[in-house]
């Protein structure tokens, strides 16, 4: 027994020891990462970036996409896309990277501040934050990852206070703020640190990337700029307070595991544990301020906190009901990140006892088990929506006509996104068609009923004159895509099938005895099976 005790206290007591547990966590969940997501492809988002890419220029590298500033990550996926096309797996490799270097950064910063063990086992939680699954598995995760990690080394560039690491920190946030806009969140707590110390003569260092913002934001006004994200009401300023309240809750109820939502699936509301953890975070937060007052480092993770927040309110009345701080899975990541900030700033330095290390231990492995759940959750979901969206690129492309060439494409609805990928130059993102038939019959027959709803049948009243019936002794007819029919029958709905093995799908309603000139839609030579129930009649006009 005193051995091993001895041999713990070594391994407490070597300064390396928590950098290498990190580094082992690290390539754990990058290869767990990497094979729970495989299957994964683009989300909608992404598809914004393919189909916007081949036509890349100034405008539209500059273009907001949800009221953000991603000029970076356009410039990255259309390196990217010349490079491996539609091959998603550098897309996610990419994701896995940022996430890495983020907490290595975090760590960083941390260790500084207290004891490295501590430092390690809350940025071992974070790789294995599966409530987050969107940062995690998608690829387009590195926008957001990226532009954290890109404010963390700001902070630490910052620390140097020489003039190199202002220009470092002014860099770093410069190209945070052309990658997304969690980055704002770290500028607005440089400038506290600089301004509650002071430090007038280094302003610049967060004036010159703020200015680089607001020169954009009046350009997307000057040049009247379609969706520039101008869904920002200001009256959600009066919600920061419980918006912030519900983050934190939602963070550490998922980040501590204690909320997995045992319903099915991942958290859609903050959980029971999450207030309860909020309250002491609260508490013991206000008990740091007492007894070592508010330095700088600790005003800068709480301005940084709050930055994001009110950022993230702000943007709420556009989207009530569908964003749920503490919750919406884009929004765990960036605040398990700022919320570390504050806990490392209040804990301050020294070592903790060991009681308290193996207490804390016990809360990092109970995290780390429970978010391996979350992770599985959230990888299945992200294949079924890669199914869904790699079945949907197929039925438009048996469907709607390719545009023209150097047609714009139109993203701002996903028909559009679809439609423009039929002639990506970067490849086919759809299943080839004995894979899509291979799909269960449920999800082939609303295949149907969405492909006859995005591209109806034409069912009009044709001139009956000479017009001669007879009818059709199967139970279907076939009829080939573009193909003009005229059909009669003893009246009822007009049902059709293309992939399913039942008709489902309306493709109009015909009155008794009335002859009607159906224009069947679609591409292809996949044929559509028009059925009536009885008393179908094929027409034509004898010649």
């Amino acid at each position: 027994m005193s051995r091993a005790l001895g041999l713990m206290r070594r391994v407490r007591d070597n300064p390396a020891n928590p950098a290498r547990l990190l580094a082992v966590a690290m390539f754990a969940s990058a290869t767990l990462i990497l094979l729970l997501g495989h299957g994964a492809t683009f989300s909608g988002d992404e598809l914004v970036l393919v189909t916007t890419s081949p036509g890349l220029d100034l405008h539209t590298l500059f273009e907001p996409h949800g009221g953000h500033l991603i000029a970076l990550p356009r410039l990255v996926y259309r390196v990217l896309l010349e490079i491996s096309g539609l091959d998603y797996l550098p897309f996610r490799i990419l994701a896995v990277a940022s996430i890495l270097v983020a907490v290595w950064l975090l760590f960083t910063w941390a260790r500084r501040r207290v004891d490295p063990w501590l430092a390690s086992g809350f940025c071992a939680m974070l790789l294995f934050y599966g409530s987050d699954y969107l940062h995690m598995f998608q690829g387009n995760g590195f926008i957001v990852v990226s532009s954290i990690a890109l404010g963390v080394a700001a902070l630490l560039a910052l620390e140097r206070g020489d003039r190199r690491g202002d220009l470092l920190c002014c860099l770093f946030l410069a190209l945070g703020v052309l990658t997304y806009s969690v980055a704002l969140a770290f500028l607005a707590g440089v400038a506290v640190n600089l301004l509650v110390r002071r430090q007038w003569g280094r302003a610049w260092v967060f004036a010159l990337p703020l200015a680089l913002y607001l020169a954009w934001r009046i350009w997307l006004i000057a040049a009247d700029v379609p969706g520039d994200g101008g869904g920002i009401d200001i009256y959600s300023l009066l919600l920061v307070s419980g918006w912030s309240f519900q983050s934190v809750a939602g963070v550490l109820g998922t980040l501590s595991g204690l909320d997995y939502a045992f319903t099915g699936g991942l958290v859609e509301k903050v959980g029971p544990a999450g207030p309860p953890l909020a309250v002491v975070a609260a508490i013991l937060l206000a008990v740091a301020i007492v007894k070592r007052g508010l330095g700088p480092v600790l005003l800068t993770a709480i301005a940084c906190a709050l930055a994001l927040w009110t950022m993230q309110v702000l943007s709420y009345g556009d989207a009530a009901g569908l964003r749920i701080p503490g919750a919406d899975a884009r929004y765990l990541y960036p605040g398990a990140f700022v919320i570390g900030l504050v806990i490392f700033a209040a804990i301050g330095p020294g070592p903790v006892p060991g009681r308290y290390l193996a207490l804390f231990a016990v809360v990092v492995a109970g995290s780390v088990t429970v978010n391996l759940m979350t992770m599985k959750d959230g990888a299945d979901l992200i294949r079924d929506s890669a199914s869904q969206v790699r079945t949907y690129a197929a039925m438009y492309r048996m469907s709607v006509p390719a545009p023209s060439p150097g047609e714009k494409p139109h993203v701002s609805s996903s028909a559009g996104i679809m439609v423009a990928m039929i002639n990506s130059p970067y490849g086919d993102l759809g299943y080839r068609l004995p894979v899509l038939l291979e799909e269960p019959e449920p999800d082939l027959e609303k295949l149907d009923q969405v492909m006859a709803a995005v591209v109806p049948f034409q069912v009009t009243p044709a001139l009956t004159g000479g017009v001669a019936c007879r009818a059709v002794t199967s139970d279907e007819l076939r009829a080939r895509p573009g193909a003009s029919l005229l059909l009669s029958s003893a009246g009822g709905e007009l049902l059709a099938r293309r992939f399913a093995d039942r008709a489902t799908a309306l493709a109009g309603s015909l009155s008794p005895g009335v002859v009607y000139r159906v224009k069947v839609p679609g591409v292809g030579q996949l044929p559509w099976k028009l059925a009536i129930g009885s008393g179908l009649k094929s027409c034509h006009r004898p010649a």
